[in-house]
């Protein structure tokens, strides 16, 4: 199936879908979040899957990326990754007190506060259905835990569906961009994925309102990942796209092409900064490709001044300079001399018999002579021969 035929297919399958209204999407959420707080109350009836839970979240601190153990945190003050990091630290210390007291109560009390991720959910299933058969209630945990889960996932699918049209909708905007359609379609459903897994129903907002930053946002994060052959960082593009959209914002209000200190001046930044945005995003420059007007001009073409000598060739070159040195050497150090000025032979440029009369003091006449008797000395030499076999 073409490209052009699994899009056409993929929007005649959002035609055909039932719009599903907030109040349901908003009873789906619910379902979510009491599943996690189901699933939490599993983990805290079971000595095992705590001990599980608590060896995971000490080895995520360890390696720093403790905010990719929670979806969400409920706390209202916990917003930026740091604050994530710090809640879960103190949760973590009450988890560890919680499990030496051997205390259920203490250990809900330490997981009321976290939304865990599906990926830590399922890690922490997996581990423990490894020691499922050791004891009954960790049986019956797992089995409490693939319930709720099972429900998560369900309800999940059920909000993905629903939001098809809201991810198409966003997908069309950056149809200009390097990526393709469906590819754009599929990071916005991870957005959408991360928006459900972290979408508080207590906070009176709609699904969709919720998910559409993040939605964007992952397809902007995409664009600036695979879009372009030298990726910038995404600072840099999300930096960079500011300096595009107030540029074109200019360009429609004023109805002529805008400089870059008046965009500069707009975005309060430097003319600098304005610059390094605009070759962030400006298109590749292929150097093997045709020069406009040209037959066989490339643009890399312009950039090499000189080929390199086939190796034949310069190996030739080289033994007719050392041979010429060799014979030089054999005639007196004066005549020598003006062979090498005269025909630039170990110099820079060749010198006229004028140039190299006033470096010697000489008349111009007699550089000629002894131009002469130097080319004659060469002639007398028995070896002079070997030139003509190098030449």
């Amino acid at each position: 199936m073409s490209s052009r035929d699994a899009t056409d297919h993929y929007l005649s399958s959002l035609a055909n879908l039932s719009p599903s209204p907030p109040e349901q999407q908003l009873l789906w959420a619910r379902t979510i979040d009491r599943a996690q707080r189901g699933f939490n109350h599993a983990v805290s009836a079971c000595p095992t899957a705590a001990r599980l839970l608590l060896d995971i979240c000490r080895d995520e601190l360890a390696s720093n990326e403790s905010p990719r153990l929670l979806a969400r945190c409920v706390l209202p003050q916990t917003h930026t990754s740091a604050e994530c990091a710090l809640l879960l630290a103190t949760c973590v210390d009450a988890l560890a007190e919680g499990v030496a007291r051997n205390q259920a109560a203490m250990i809900q009390g330490a997981l009321q506060p976290l939304r865990l991720r599906s990926e830590c959910m399922s890690k922490i299933a997996t581990a423990l259905r490894a020691k499922s058969f050791e004891c009954a209630d960790a049986q019956r945990c797992l089995a409490l835990m693939t319930s709720r889960m099972r429900r998560i996932n369900a309800a999940t699918a059920c909000l993905v569906q629903a939001n098809q049209r809201l991810v198409a909708a966003l997908a069309r905007q950056y149809r200009n961009s390097p990526l393709a359609f469906l590819d754009l379609v599929q990071e916005g459903n991870l957005g959408l994925l991360r928006a459900i897994e972290r979408f508080d129903p207590e906070h009176g907002t709609r699904v969709s309102s919720y998910a559409l930053w993040w939605v964007r946002r992952a397809m902007v994060y995409a664009i600036a990942r695979q879009g372009r052959d030298v990726r910038p960082s995404v600072a840099q593009y999300w930096a960079a796209r500011q300096v595009m959209r107030a540029t074109d914002y200019l360009e429609r209000t004023q109805g002529r092409r805008v400089a870059h200190h008046e965009t500069a001046r707009h975005l309060g930044i430097t003319v600098a900064a304005v610059q390094e945005g605009l070759v962030t995003l400006a298109a590749p420059v292929q150097l093997d490709a045709p020069v406009e007007g040209t037959d066989d001009l490339s643009r890399i073409d312009r950039f090499t001044t000189t080929v390199a000598p086939e190796p034949e060739h310069a190996q030739s070159d080289h033994d007719l300079r050392r041979v010429v040195n060799e014979l030089l050497d054999r005639i007196p150090k004066r005549q020598a001399n003006i062979l090498r000025l005269r025909f630039g032979i170990g110099v820079r440029d060749e010198c006229t018999l004028e140039q190299i009369a006033r470096q010697q003091g000489v008349t111009r006449e007699r550089i000629r002579q002894i131009e002469v008797q130097a080319l004659e000395a060469l002639r007398k030499l028995g070896t002079a021969g070997i030139l003509l076999d190098t030449v």
